[in-house]
């Protein structure tokens, strides 16, 4: 089943406005899917370093710091991931 949810077009699960968060946002593939997502959705990037990503992604994307080599990575990634449509 979850074969077909990733050949399903974004536009057939998600509808523009809804929230999407993006695991590594300032990563090299990370950025410009952050970037090209926050066309159409509200997107929240989860990084380690925020200033260092806002330099980038200005204020199109929605920073949560949060480090996934932790010990509570649950935690960390609980704020950003509070009440959005995708991952």
């Amino acid at each position: 089943m979850l074969v077909g949810i990733l050949l399903t077009p974004l536009s057939a699960v998600l509808a523009p406005g809804d929230t999407v968060t993006v695991l590594g946002a300032s990563g090299n593939v990370g950025k410009l899917v952050a970037l090209r997502l926050a066309d159409t959705f509200k997107v929240r990037g989860v990084v380690r370093d925020a200033a260092r990503a806002r330099a980038f992604l200005g204020d199109k994307v929605s920073l949560y710091e949060a480090d996934l080599r932790g010990d509570d990575v649950t935690a960390a990634l609980a704020p950003a991931l509070e009440g959005a449509q995708g991952l």
